[in-house]
């Protein structure tokens, strides 16, 4: 058998001798293990940092689409609105030139019905303003308007037994 070097095969039983060689490799490895762990924690932190990111931008992105949604609600509701005012006003211009019309024509009777029907829609209208007022809760900075219920629920019953067309000053005698 030929013989070994000391410093690569152990002989029997005993270690050899470590030497400065040994102990620059050992180093070397133990720094580039401790640099391989902080890379590698260093890239999973960055890894979460991503997933957060990530997630803040898809919550950001939820927001606004809502918050676009609830703008383009409230801008359906404006044209609605404003469609509806404007038909409105095209139906009391079509009945105001009816009844000029019907004025010129000196039929009567008929400007007469057409009168009476503008009154009962304006009654109509100011019975569902006192329905919605006297349904409404009172608010808690008037409690004059305790005091003033039950007139209003006399007016009610008055109102039913009176004259239609007197509606207007019963209405502004009881609201406030």
């Amino acid at each position: 058998m030929v013989p070994s070097s000391p410093s690569t095969v152990p002989t029997s039983g005993h270690t050899r001798k470590p030497t400065i060689r040994d102990a620059r490799m050992t180093e070397q490895l133990e720094r580039k293990q401790h640099i391989d762990r902080e890379h590698c924690v260093k890239h999973k932190h960055i890894e979460l940092l991503g997933v957060i990111c990530a997630h803040g931008r898809d919550v950001l992105a939820v927001n606004r689409a809502a918050q676009d949604w609830v703008i383009r609600l409230g801008q359906a509701v404006l044209s609605f609105h404003a469609y509806t005012e404007k038909e409105e006003q095209k139906q009391i211009e079509r009945i105001s030139k009816e009844r000029l019309t019907v004025f010129k024509a000196d039929d009567e009777e008929a400007y007469m019905k057409l009168i009476d029907t503008v009154k009962d829609t304006h009654i109509t209208h100011l019975l569902r303003r006192m329905c919605l007022l006297d349904a409404a809760p009172p608010p808690q900075s008037y409690p004059v308007r305790k005091h003033r219920e039950p007139e209003i629920e006399h007016t009610h019953s008055r109102f039913l037994s009176v004259d239609l067309y007197n509606v207007d000053y019963v209405v502004c005698v009881v609201s406030m």
